[in-house]
């Protein structure tokens, strides 16, 4: 602003910080230069450790930390010695600058992930998600490691997600164990590993890397929504709910959690839970194929198949590469004697199946179209 204001030959006025560029871009002098207010939550959200906060100027820079470290830039542009010890008074003079910035540190509070507008909220807390995306509370008060302290963790973790990367599961879940010997409270590896043991076909062994997380309080949305998909692949629907309720409760913005949770709601035959997590669905993408899918399915099991009929067209228009509602409107024809139409859904249907789930069925397709070409 003080840049724009100088071009224009206006006065910035009193309150807008910073300088003007101007004179460095015309080279008359160097740019002056007050500080720059840094500030990082990653290593708090994603690892557990404790956020990082700081300050720089030409001639120095600190990092409000556990373990705080000062830099005198001039000498050691490298910051490669912690001269606080030394410079005690400077240091003070810095932080209070920070805290300036970021506000009084007894007043930080607590971290709220707030996904979702007003509007969406209120209806979401109307269906019983009173969270309504605040996925895990988390203090900010630099209580967590210092990542300084943490850095051999880090590269284990850089080198197992290289390992990952290339499918080599196995591997990084080796590394991934041996990084949380020394930081058991650490969210993102547990979630990692239990992935790879999932890939890997391991699904107790994850289903115990979640249990441990939870234990360490290390647990996130993301850990309830693994534990029930994982518990839909074992068939153990009651606890597939459990689990899948306690993260969209934490977050409903995660589609595909709510997804899945309608799908065990729609195995349990527990049409009005099915329908309050599709409402749940729609209420934050209008346009989501999936739901009107398996609403579609809803409908056929409460006898209405023209009902079903109109909710597997719309998932088609929404997306035309979805595969099962496809199949659904081929069964739908079959049954009420159109042919015709049913080979063509079914043709469409083998076309489009490149889930997992869809290539379980497509060789029962491929019979029921033969036999329905043979008809014709």
């Amino acid at each position: 602003m003080p840049t724009v204001a100088d071009y224009l030959g206006l006065s910035a006025g009193e309150l807008v910080q910073g300088v003007s560029l101007i004179p460095a871009i015309e080279g008359s002098e160097k740019a002056a230069s007050v500080y720059a207010y840094l500030e990082t939550l990653y290593p708090m959200t994603h690892m557990g450790w404790s956020e990082l906060r700081g300050i720089r100027t030409d001639d120095w820079k600190l990092i409000v930390a556990p373990e705080p470290e000062l830099y005198d830039l001039r000498k050691d542009p490298g910051e490669l010695k912690n001269v606080i010890k030394d410079f005690p008074a400077e240091a003070e003079r810095l932080e209070k600058e920070v805290w300036r910035v970021a506000g009084p540190r007894e007043d930080l509070g607590k971290l709220e992930y707030k996904t979702l507008d007003e509007e969406s909220m209120a209806k979401l807390n109307a269906l019983g998600y009173v969270s309504a995306g605040i996925r895990r509370d988390l203090q900010l008060d630099m209580s967590g490691p210092d990542p300084k302290h943490r850095v051999k963790v880090l590269d284990v973790f850089e080198r197992a997600g290289e390992a990952m990367n290339a499918e080599r599961f196995g591997e990084a879940a080796v590394k991934f164990e041996a990084a949380l010997q020394d930081d058991p409270t650490n969210p993102i590896l547990y979630q990692h590993l239990g992935l790879c043991q999932t890939r890997l076909g391991q699904y107790r062994q994850a289903l115990t890397t979640y249990e441990k997380a939870i234990v360490h309080a290390a647990e996130t949305d993301e850990t309830f929504a693994d534990m029930g998909e994982i518990y839909l692949r074992l068939g153990d629907l009651s606890r597939a709910v459990v689990a899948m309720e306690k993260s969209a409760d934490r977050n409903p913005a995660n589609l595909q959690n709510l997804t899945n949770l309608a799908t065990a709601y729609i195995q349990l035959a527990e049409i009005g839970e099915a329908e309050r997590v599709l409402r749940a669905i729609l209420t934050q993408e209008e346009r989501h194929a999936v739901a009107y899918n398996l609403l579609g399915i809803l409908e056929i099991q409460k006898g209405n198949d023209q009902a079903a009929k109109r909710y597997f067209e719309k998932a088609v228009e929404l997306d035309e590469y979805l595969a099962q509602p496809h199949m659904n409107l081929g069964i739908l024809a079959q049954e009420s004697g159109q042919p015709g139409q049913a080979l063509a859904y079914f043709r469409a249907f083998v076309e489009r199946a490149t889930s997992a789930e869809d290539r379980q069925v497509v060789q029962q397709v491929k019979a029921v179209i033969a036999e329905l070409e043979r008809t014709q």
